[in-house]
């Protein structure tokens, strides 16, 4: 009987090299979205951008009060199937299993993804072939971890019929809960009840309106700014540090002065001190709405800003992880005993050991560099 173990190499140098990156290199195409995109909305409003940026919650490896993100399945340019799972790690779909019978009599092979998967996978066997020992074979079990062969794409961003009136109530409920009155964003509150009023929000990416903006944090981002002398209740919604939409509740406003904005940090759960700074006139908000305040490259560019030093954090970590196993690994089997001062046959011994481990992540880096 033949099992492995495999998990394929983490979400770290992974999946930086397997989307096609390494240091140094850019990332991200981003382009600008239509305006057709957000008109698109039925009556309820959902928190359906949550699924929308559920490659990014994956990615960056953030637990919100329900938990973790679902895993994402993926399939590489080289078409393997795997799971980009939340926190760090790629895995394949599913575990495979076969029989083949040979003069000797059944050869078993099977690859799990962890070790409870396998014994299993064993135990189920076991029913078909009573004289298989479960725990003598787990022993003998070979972990594998490997990098995938293709690249990985994925995509990320706000549509459906949902997401963009999930925004709009995002804006509103901070509005509510800085006090302002429902009469005054009734724009707001016409576009969430009404399927076909006409969207009321835009991207926005001509200049940054965020003063004191956290370098490379993918923070969510609420403002709320109503200026009298203008009519404007406006909202500011950015996600992860990078979505940047201008959001307009009432072109009517005749209230107080407002400028409140709450952020907070996914990765930590903290909150940000921050704010927003919208100056904007009826025009502006015009302009806004057929996003023509998407400058070419700036959606990139902001998104590159979040994701490139998330993915030069993953490279060292995982630089990190493999040298630690590759050392661990080298002095469990060099043939020294503990405490037995090494000699040069030792270490010439584990020299070679740490070079054998390393060369998987060595390789992989030099491919992804020539891609």
């Amino acid at each position: 009987m033949s099992s492995i173990i495999r998990r394929r190499s983490g979400l770290t140098a992974a999946l930086a090299s397997a989307m096609g990156w390494s240091p140094g290199q850019g990332l991200v195409s981003a382009t600008k979205p239509s305006h057709q995109e957000a008109i698109q909305a039925n009556t309820h409003a959902s928190p359906a951008s949550a699924g929308s940026f559920n490659p990014l919650c994956v990615f960056f490896g953030i637990v919100r009060e329900t938990g973790a993100p679902p895993p994402m399945r993926v399939v590489t340019t080289a078409g393997e199937e795997l799971m980009v799972l939340p926190g760090g790690g790629l895995a394949i779909t599913k575990p495979s299993y076969s029989e083949t019978e040979t003069s000797g009599g059944t050869r078993i092979e099977f690859t799990a993804r962890n070790m409870a998967e396998a014994r299993k996978m064993l135990k189920g066997v076991q029913r078909k072939f009573k004289n298989i020992d479960v725990e003598r074979t787990l022993q003998q079990a070979e972990v594998k971890s490997t990098y995938p062969d293709g690249q990985i794409h994925f995509g990320f961003g706000i549509g459906g019929d949902h997401s963009p009136r999930s925004i709009v109530k995002t804006a509103a409920a901070f509005a509510h809960f800085c006090g302002i009155p429902a009469v005054d964003y009734a724009l707001a509150a016409s576009y969430l009840r009404d399927p076909s009023a006409l969207c009321c929000f835009g991207y926005y990416f001509e200049t940054d309106l965020v003063t004191n903006r956290p370098v490379g944090v993918p923070f969510h981002c609420v403002a709320v700014s109503g200026d009298p002398s203008t009519n404007l209740l406006l909202a500011y919604v950015e996600f992860f540090g990078s979505m940047r939409m201008v959001v307009c509740l009432s072109d009517c406003y005749s209230g107080p002065a407002i400028q409140q904005c709450y952020a907070i940090n996914p990765l930590t759960g903290r909150t940000l001190d921050m704010s927003v700074a919208m100056t904007f006139n009826k025009k502006d908000i015009d302009e806004i709405y057929k996003y023509a305040r998407v400058p070419n490259g700036a959606m990139q560019k902001a998104f590159e800003a979040v994701l490139i030093p998330a993915l030069e954090r993953k490279w060292e970590d995982e630089k990190q992880r493999v040298l630690s196993d590759a050392v661990s690994y080298a002095f469990d089997n060099c043939g020294a005993k503990e405490g037995e001062i090494l000699s040069p046959e030792h270490i010439k011994r584990i020299s070679g050991l740490i070079a054998e481990r390393m060369s998987p992540y060595l390789i992989r880096q030099i491919k992804g560099r020539r891609h």
